[in-house]
């Protein structure tokens, strides 16, 4: 009787607890899951408050405490993959594994999720030790390029999400059904959302309008009395895409993104995106006219009024374009696809003579320690610390460990 063969482990970790977060918690269940069935997937973030789809799907659990200190959580870390004996490692805005990389040969795949804030610069920490960098749009690539990484080991990779999971029904087009699920910050778009609604509070046509973000609090309190808008909800992940379906239009006012999973999402499920052609992958997932609106950064508001107000005069056109969009994520933004594309950079690993880069491997007496990058979930100013952390984090300014 042959012995079976044994799977090969990634370790991917993850920024963000399993019940927190949004996008790169999001993006790494999706890998975590499509990735499943052909290895042994461990999970390393944040403390969870639930292991229910750790066991769903059979995928085994190490989480990090950022009160520890930065070299304890990367000694826990290096036990870890050497008891487990992990074959590789991808990466998702842990800057633990950043910090530990340059003394274990492991290989670690590290993707590129944003290309600013302290998402970038703990993307960029000891990457000339980095295997494989994953990019997720064509602007990410720049910004990579522009910091003079190795280009031989960029790969571009656009992420996905499970569209089997969200459901789909033809669209309705006879009434404006808005939502928009991003918060209320510059980098979101929030304030474009609310002078759009404060022209619609002024018009007189028959609308739906759903808001689900933070910091939503001073909008929502002056629609009060207008049964038109619903805004600042706060949902869990599932009722948060069952309110999404019963919407027709999806705003997308972002500023900057990766390769937004809310918007394929929002596709997925026959919505019409208005998006800004901003920094991101925005361009590569809508092709305009066809399935969404790609509209200019500085006229968006402008231009997605136009769109609103001759709502009824594009009710077919507006159908054509919800199945185009349903049709276009699920063939190229399936997970499938993302899954083919990530066995096949690994198989390349393997291939290569050399995994271990041509970096000599430091002792961990030698590893310079970095303290945690992100910001708490949720995050508010409450003293100097914080706003001196925020700081840090917007202008990608790493903080060195003072605990040796």
């Amino acid at each position: 009787m042959l012995e079976e063969r044994r799977k090969k482990k990634i370790l991917i970790g993850c920024s963000s607890a399993i019940n927190e977060g949004k996008g790169i918690l999001t993006y790494s269940k999706i890998l975590a899951e499509s990735l499943n069935q052909d290895y042994e997937i461990h999970f390393y973030s944040k403390k969870a408050n639930d292991l229910a789809w750790f066991e769903a799907n059979r995928i085994k659990y190490i989480h990090f405490d950022v009160a520890n200190t930065s070299k304890q959580n990367v000694l826990e870390l290096k036990t870890y993959i050497c008891e487990n004996k992990i074959d590789y490692i991808i990466n998702n805005d842990v800057i633990y594994i950043n910090i530990l990389k340059p003394a274990i040969e492991t290989p670690v795949v590290n993707v590129f999720h944003l290309t600013r804030y302290a998402i970038l610069s703990c993307a960029l920490l000891n990457e000339k030790y980095i295997n494989r960098h994953i990019v997720i749009s064509n602007d990410m690539l720049k910004t990579v390029c522009s910091k003079k990484i190795d280009i031989s080991k960029v790969t571009k990779i656009l992420n996905a999400i499970n569209t089997e999971d969200l459901s789909y029904a033809k669209k309705d087009f006879t009434k404006l059904r808005i939502f928009c699920g991003t918060e209320n910050t510059e980098r979101k778009g929030g304030k474009d959302i609310i002078k759009l609604i404060e022209v619609l509070k002024q018009s007189e046509i028959n609308f739906e309008f759903v808001w689900i973000g933070k910091k939503t609090q001073k909008v929502k309190d002056s629609v009060v009395g207008d049964d038109r808008f619903t805004i600042g909800l706060r949902l869990p992940r599932e009722e948060f895409l069952n309110v999404m379906a019963k919407s027709n239009i999806y705003l997308f006012p972002s500023n900057e993104e990766g390769c937004p999973m809310s918007l394929k999402e929002a596709m997925t499920q026959g919505l019409v995106p208005i998006a800004k052609n901003s920094i991101g992958a925005m361009n590569e997932i809508i092709t305009h006219g066809k399935d969404g609106f790609l509209l200019n950064s500085s006229d968006w508001l402008k231009s997605t009024k136009k769109i609103i107000f001759k709502f009824e005069e594009l009710e077919k056109k507006l159908a054509i374009m919800s199945v185009n969009a349903h049709e276009k994520i699920k063939a190229d933004f399936n997970a499938n696809r993302l899954k083919n594309d990530y066995i096949e950079l690994l198989n390349e690993i393997d291939e290569e003579a050399n995994t271990t880069t041509n970096e000599k491997l430091k002792k961990i007496s030698e590893l310079t320690y970095y303290d945690w990058h992100r910001l708490p979930y949720p995050s508010s100013i409450n003293n100097f610390s914080d706003f001196i952390a925020r700081l840090r984090y917007k202008f990608g300014i790493l903080e060195k460990s003072n605990v040796k």
